[in-house]
């Protein structure tokens, strides 16, 4: 099981954005909404897409650590300082508890997918049918190799050309495939016209107050952000102490698109919110 945080930001939001990143390293260290899940401690990644002047992509960081978040102090850093000098960014980031998969590099997300015309970049919480994914791909399993990987890889084959149809088809598609949580966050580019993609999946079949996303909407101050819900609880902490979780809670079932403009502003940005 994992926690996961994405952030759509300009420089003017970075306070915020890394007050998301703190809570993000206190909900995987210390997890209140699982009696079982203590802390998410085998590993962690992030993809940051950051963007220039003319608001195309510059550029892509992607890293992924067998080191829990909350003690990787090095990697920490170097995402603080993408937050503090970017003009704006996108950043997905996974803090794991594995369920499926060796606890190691490999297994960290995010995972990318590329070959086509686009570049994929996918975290997931929860756990799905691992044997299932793996005949619909007509593959069989070598080695300990997390679920998250094969539902990308068939996400993947599955979208030719991203769209928010093609996009909803394909998760749709695996939706029967779900264990406990299809909680998803991909981050899509399209490498020719540079259009850019968010597309988060929000569906559980058990447990929805450990599994359920939540959207802090602060468009108007430069930041979109959506992230589980224990990162919610400790960002409340911070902003607004009188709730138990900050943000807006995503119902069970539903997903979040938002295709980045050409002239990418956060405050400007347009998100949809429909049913799988």
């Amino acid at each position: 099981m994992c926690r996961i945080a994405v952030i759509l930001g300009d420089k003017s939001s970075s306070d915020m954005a890394i007050d998301v990143l703190r809570a993000f390293i206190s909900a995987s260290k210390s997890e209140i909404f699982s009696e079982r899940i203590k802390s998410h401690k085998d590993g962690w990644g992030y993809v940051a897409m950051t963007f220039r002047d003319d608001q195309r992509p510059i550029s892509v960081v992607m890293y992924k650590s067998a080191a829990p978040v909350f003690s990787d102090v090095m990697g920490v850093k170097q995402l603080e300082e993408i937050i503090r000098g970017s003009e704006r960014y996108i950043i997905v980031m996974h803090s794991r508890a594995a369920s499926y998969g060796r606890r190691n590099v490999h297994n960290a997300h995010p995972f990318h997918l590329s070959g086509k015309e686009y570049d994929m970049w996918i975290v997931h919480n929860g756990t799905m049918y691992r044997e299932r994914l793996l005949e619909l791909l007509n593959k069989k399993l070598v080695g300990e190799i997390s679920d998250t990987y094969f539902l990308g890889e068939y996400i993947y084959r599955s979208v030719d050309s991203p769209c928010v149809q093609s996009l909803v088809n394909a998760f749709s598609s695996v939706k029967g495939l779900t264990k406990s949580a299809m909680i998803t966050a991909s981050l899509l580019y399209e490498q020719e016209d540079e259009k850019v993609h968010l597309f988060v999946t929000n569906y559980y079949t058990k447990n929805g107050k450990y599994y359920t996303l939540y959207l802090l909407d602060m468009r108007d101050e430069g930041l979109l952000a959506l992230y589980s819900s224990t990162v919610g609880h400790y960002l409340a902490r911070t902003l607004d102490p009188s709730k138990d979780v900050l943000g807006q809670e995503i119902s069970n079932g539903k997903y979040l698109y938002t295709l980045v403009p050409g002239n990418f502003d956060v405050k400007a940005l347009t998100y949809v919110i429909g049913p799988l």
